[in-house]
């Protein structure tokens, strides 16, 4: 790859989008987050990706094919 291709591949990825408007949104809404809300968001996700790995896991080594008929009993 020459740097030119490097270069336009880069500008690619890295690439911003702007609005008009300056550097603020015209919103209503306030901006509340702190970082520790962000943080238990981001451990949140990941402990409900976590759930979902876990019941695959219980459908192959328990449940099997009667899967279906687990979900059904369970109310779910």
């Amino acid at each position: 790859m020459t740097i030119s291709s490097l270069t336009k591949l880069s500008d690619v990825l890295f690439r911003k989008k702007t609005f008009d408007g300056g550097s603020h949104l015209n919103s209503q809404m306030k901006r509340c987050l702190t970082i520790l809300d962000v943080m238990f968001i981001a451990i949140g996700h990941m402990i409900g990706a976590g759930i979902y790995v876990l019941t695959g896991s219980v459908v192959r080594n328990q449940a099997g094919p009667a899967i279906i008929l687990s979900f059904l009993f369970s109310g779910k």
